[in-house]
């Protein structure tokens, strides 16, 4: 499992699995179905779960060099992203965190 200083390389294997797919399967499904966008939620949702699992076992070996480490990146994967995708497959109501100022 994946601790916070590799975070990038969670974003790293989920650029190259979007480039598979777009290379390999993007033209087998229909493109309103937005299959990069629902791959890339259900990436986000296990990260999410599988982080806060990992930061909760380990929180005494948090610090704030490592967070905001892991928060840079992170802010720049979601950048990208947004770009990316315009969150039509993503389910609001099933969101557990409320984030404010989110659109």
């Amino acid at each position: 499992l994946t601790w916070l200083d590799k975070i990038d390389r969670r974003h790293a294997w989920l650029k190259r699995a979007l480039v598979e797919y777009d290379e390999k399967y993007s033209r087998i499904f229909s493109v309103h179905w937005e299959m990069a966008e629902r791959l890339t939620v259900e990436f986000c949702k296990i990260t999410r779960r599988e982080l806060a699992n990992i930061m909760l076992k380990r929180k005494n070996e948090i610090d704030v060099k490592l967070l905001r480490f892991a928060i840079e990146k992170t802010v720049g994967f979601e950048t990208i992203v947004e770009k990316r995708f315009h969150g039509n497959t993503f389910d609001h109501a099933n969101n557990p965190i409320t984030i404010i100022g989110a659109r």
